[in-house]
């Protein structure tokens, strides 16, 4: 079933916590509406993605939606300048709906009186801010009740497992795969070596499933390995195989 996600942005907000979980969302079939300020307005995220605001803050209200999402950068910071954006973020912890609050997403909640005593987590500049509202800082990415939180989009197993618990499994898993072959296109020679006369695209494909396999079990699954450890084990597997 198609959800509704609040989406709190502003300018300077951190481009890839932005535009690549709302791609798995619409992917998955669900609607994002993006909300600042103003309506109709364009903000510009640190290396330059543009989104239009859908919704102004005073048109929304939380129970219009299914979940929010706040990106990190520094939008949430500007965005928690005023007190209705962490009103509005408030009534989601409150009625048990989900939050993904990415990096420095967290800062939005920091006045909302609602962090005492509860596990988080978020960039290392705000841990501090963090601590002072009460809040039990963590430094892993994790899944408490509805609040999902990590300290970085790299460290998203919390997310994805999350997300691979429904429709934005295929979405994941397509584009991921997408990005590995693009990077894996510059080092697999079938012109000589081992590989000569091979069907390039075959080869291609085979370690990019491969690859994905290996992630979508890291995150599904919480393998304790770091992720330096699996981008170490994957790398040794390339360098022996291509």
């Amino acid at each position: 079933m198609s959800k509704k996600i609040a989406t709190l942005i502003t300018n300077l907000f951190e481009d890839v916590e932005y535009t690549e979980p709302v791609q798995a969302f619409k992917e998955a079939g669900h609607e994002v509406i993006t909300i600042d300020k103003q309506s109709g307005n364009q903000v510009t995220g640190k290396k330059g993605t543009t989104v239009k605001i859908d919704k102004s803050i005073d048109e929304v209200h939380p129970a219009d939606f299914d979940a929010l999402l706040i990106p990190g950068g520094f939008s949430p910071d500007l965005l928690r300048e005023d007190d209705r954006f962490g009103e509005f973020a408030k009534a989601f912890i409150q009625d048990g709906k989900p939050v993904f609050a990415i990096c420095h997403g967290p800062q939005v909640l920091i006045d909302t009186d609602l962090l005492k005593g509860v596990d988080i987590t978020g960039y290392k500049s705000i841990r501090n801010d963090l601590k002072n509202a009460g809040a039990n800082f963590k430094d892993e990415d994790f899944v408490e009740g509805n609040l999902i939180w990590f300290e970085y989009f790299e460290r998203n197993r919390s997310f994805f497992s999350t997300m691979l618990g429904s429709k934005g499994a295929p979405a994941f898993r397509s584009h991921f795969l997408e990005f590995v072959i693009q990077e894996l296109e510059g080092e697999v020679d079938v012109t000589e070596g081992k590989n000569q006369g091979l069907s390039k695209d075959l080869i291609l494909k085979f370690f990019g499933a491969a690859i994905v396999e290996i992630v979508e079990a890291w995150f599904t699954n919480g393998l304790s390995e770091q992720t330096q450890v699996v981008a170490e084990q994957v790398g040794l597997l390339l360098d022996r195989n291509l």
